[in-house]
């Protein structure tokens, strides 16, 4: 893990992100997604090869980024939900829809924070979703 003290002061500077950074952040996705749907496609093989999961994943995508392509809100947590409310809403396929979840997860999680913008956690990741380890009598096993 890279230290904040590597890069002084701008490393803390670089570490928030307000809303109209995190829109910045969901163009670049989507216009990544826009790039490698096809890419995407192929990686599909369980439990049938159908062939559309980057197509559903995009068109998801670009209907969620219509609802905050306007939004001129620093707010991250108000951003995060116009993106969850349009992801849903445009949700195409199981993809689209488990893709929706994930930013319903963001939006949860940004409203539980009385800021107006989320500084990043040191906190690991599966700690602050709630996953743990549990250990067992040899092996760790996941516990959800």
């Amino acid at each position: 893990m890279v230290s904040k003290r590597a890069f002084g002061a701008a490393a803390q500077e670089n570490l928030v992100c307000d809303g109209q950074r995190m829109k910045k952040l969901l163009g670049a996705a989507l216009v990544w997604l826009d790039h490698n749907h096809e890419h995407v496609n192929r990686l599909n093989v369980f439990p049938v090869p159908d062939g559309d999961t980057g197509t559903n994943m995009l068109l998801t995508m670009r209907e969620a980024y219509r609802r905050i392509e306007a939004l001129d809100d620093t707010n991250v947590s108000r951003m995060c939900a116009a993106l969850a409310a349009g992801a849903l809403n445009g949700a195409r396929g199981n993809s689209g829809t488990i893709l929706s979840q994930l930013w319903e997860g963001f939006a949860r999680d940004s409203a539980a924070k009385p800021n107006s913008t989320r500084r990043t956690s040191p906190t690991p990741a599966r700690k602050r979703c709630g996953w743990r380890m549990r250990r067992s009598s040899r092996r760790r096993k996941a516990r959800f």
